[in-house]
């Protein structure tokens, strides 16, 4: 281990696992301190500060070391504490300043797509061949800039969210991805109710159970709704060889039908309608189990107002739930499909991400606006399908 005993030479050290192999291995090194120590920078952790202060002094007796105090910074993130909740908090807000002036954005800096939109086309005749642009982009610090950003994105705050392959293939086609699932998840209650009271009207009331049934699936079903039909930059690892030729079609199919295919790449006709009946399938077994879910609701619902009013007890039969929830199933792989696949694929990705690229504010809020209505057109037309097919009646 880079020294020698006498009359040890033959003898090597044995590492320790508790020590040097688990991510507990500080605390197993000393119960009442943490060490934080990155090349000449050290942290100290402890719930007792005079054992902290006892440290000190007897790394100071050992080594040569400089005492900052209290610990506000560390590795470009700035520790902020909260003692009266008895939290902290890392924040890599001044990394990001520093980095946007080293590279001339300080005050100069739009917000962007980032990366460029799928739109934007990138030809190989757009490369440097003179020898002055040659010059030109070999100062231009791209790779530094994006070594900085991606230090700074595999934060603790991010890291989660961006293990996942399929969150990243989304984010990567659209960086407005985030906001528009909280745009679906957030209004979908709201409109859900509104277009309810617009077809029951009077009857509102009286049918308060199919109400909630039908705003307790639309809360379950609204996520899946914008992420099945999100337009994607494929990361997938290449499909297996011996994969069949069923696996090995519906791999090739783009994650919604009309998405722009990326430069170099094409899908044929056949993929992007495979691409539809693919989230068909996974938008009925997503409907159904949400019915699943509203149709109970709806029935605990019943037997509790019957329990509680007795002249309750024949205004209303419980909800068939299977073929409630088939019926449900059938409208999310057709009606709800369709729509959210041309509204993401269409509306948002050819239309209004071009022309508003550049002004995120009015991208967000037409966006905001084109969902809000897609929805409560959506509630309108399940009302309308539910009677249809006769799942729910209206009630005199």
């Amino acid at each position: 281990m880079g020294f020698k005993a006498a009359g040890k030479d033959d003898l090597v050290c044995k590492l320790k696992k508790s020590l040097y192999g688990l991510k507990q291995s500080l605390q197993q090194m000393n119960g009442e301190h943490i060490y934080l120590l990155y090349v000449d920078d050290m942290l100290i952790a402890s719930r007792n500060s005079s054992a902290i202060r006892k440290l000190k002094n007897e790394l100071s007796s050992e080594f040569e070391m400089k005492d900052l105090g209290e610990a506000k910074k560390i590795l470009g993130m700035k520790i902020e504490r909260d003692r009266v909740k008895g939290k902290l908090n890392l924040t890599q807000r001044g990394y990001l300043q520093k980095m946007l002036k080293k590279f001339s954005f300080d005050g100069n800096a739009k917000a962007v797509s980032t990366p460029l939109a799928p739109h934007f086309k990138l030809p190989a005749k757009m490369l440097p061949v003179s020898v002055e642009n040659r010059e030109y982009m070999s100062k231009v610090p791209y790779a530094n800039t994006m070594g900085n950003l991606m230090y700074a994105m595999r934060s603790r705050s991010f890291r989660w969210l961006l293990r996942s392959g399929a969150f990243q293939e989304r984010l990567l086609a659209d960086d407005l991805f985030l906001a528009k699932v909280a745009m679906e998840c957030g209004v979908g209650i709201f409109t859900k109710t509104a277009a309810e009271w617009e077809r029951r009207r009077e009857n509102f009331m009286k049918e308060l159970d199919f109400v909630i049934a039908d705003v307790v699936m639309a809360i379950v079903a609204d996520f899946m709704l914008v992420w099945l039909p999100a337009p994607t930059v494929s990361l997938k690892p290449p499909i297996a060889i011996s994969a069949g030729a069923i696996s090995k079609f519906f791999y090739s199919c783009p994650e919604n039908a009309f998405q722009v295919a990326l430069a170099g790449t094409s899908y044929s006709f056949l993929q992007r309608l495979g691409a539809i009946a693919r989230n068909g399938s996974k938008l009925f077994l997503v409907g159904t189990s949400a019915s699943l879910i509203g149709t109970g609701v709806t029935n605990a619902l019943i037997r509790t107002r019957k329990a509680v009013d007795k002249d309750y007890d024949g205004e209303a039969d419980e909800v068939p739930i299977l073929s409630t929830s088939v019926a449900y199933g059938v409208y999310m792989a057709v009606s709800s499909n369709l729509r959210y696949q041309i509204l993401a694929g269409i509306i948002e990705q050819r239309i209004l991400e071009p022309l508003l690229h550049n002004h995120k504010l009015m991208l967000s809020a037409l966006c905001f606006a084109v969902r809000t209505g897609n929805t409560f057109v959506g509630s309108l037309l399940w009302v309308d399908y539910a009677r249809l097919v006769g799942i729910q009646k209206v009630r005199e």
